[in-house]
């Protein structure tokens, strides 16, 4: 197995240093969960075109889909962003939006690998053989057994393999229920690239 960079980031918002090093110039970028945009905000230089899209109608948005079946043709993209909703609280659409996340139920749990499974591979089928999957991931719980984000990536993420992982550490209240708070400490971005030869599409 090849070596994978993994270096630990004090800064809270990574984002915009990933995006300077992984995303050239001219460069076709999909974020497939970009919601209310908020990781693009501190990237204050778009040499490249970004198409935000989302499951649910947010203003300024490009267009509104599910990332289980992306609306476009294979190969592409030359980068696909991948920013779930991490499972807690459940809206009237069965979607989370909890920014500090308690626990998860073996339905939440469901639609979270969903999504995971779909991105495996419609992100496969749209990216350009030389391009990048960037996530943002967080180690779960569910039923007192963990899910690291990273073995998530291996399991999961077959059609790719994992290039880099920025850990990122941020500052959580003290407030929060200890066995919450030692998991929110951290999260992971995880760079990976589309597996040569490999056609799991179905």
């Amino acid at each position: 197995m090849r070596p994978v960079l993994c270096s630990l980031c004090l800064d809270p918002v990574p984002f915009e240093k990933i995006v300077k090093f992984y995303i050239k110039p001219g460069a076709l970028v999909i974020d497939v969960t970009a919601g209310k945009r908020r990781i693009w905000r501190l990237v204050r230089e778009r040499p490249f075109t970004v198409v935000f899209m989302d499951i649910e109608p947010e203003e300024g948005n490009t267009l509104v889909a599910d990332l289980r079946h992306l609306p476009f043709r294979d190969h592409v993209a030359d980068v696909v962003v991948f920013d779930p909703p991490f499972p807690g609280n459940v809206s009237s659409q069965g979607r989370k939006r909890a920014m500090w996340p308690k626990y998860f139920s073996s339905c939440e749990l469901s639609y979270f690998l969903s999504l995971i499974e779909g991105i495996n591979r419609e992100a496969y089928r749209v990216l350009k053989p030389e391009g990048f999957l960037i996530c943002k991931l967080m180690d779960c719980v569910v039923d007192d057994r963990l899910y690291p984000a990273v073995a998530m990536c291996h399991e999961y993420l077959t059609n790719f393999e994992v290039h880099d992982v920025i850990v990122s550490l941020k500052i959580v209240p003290f407030i929060m229920a200890p066995k919450v708070r030692s998991l929110r400490r951290h999260y992971y971005w995880i760079v990976l690239r589309p597996k040569r030869g490999v056609m799991r599409w179905i």
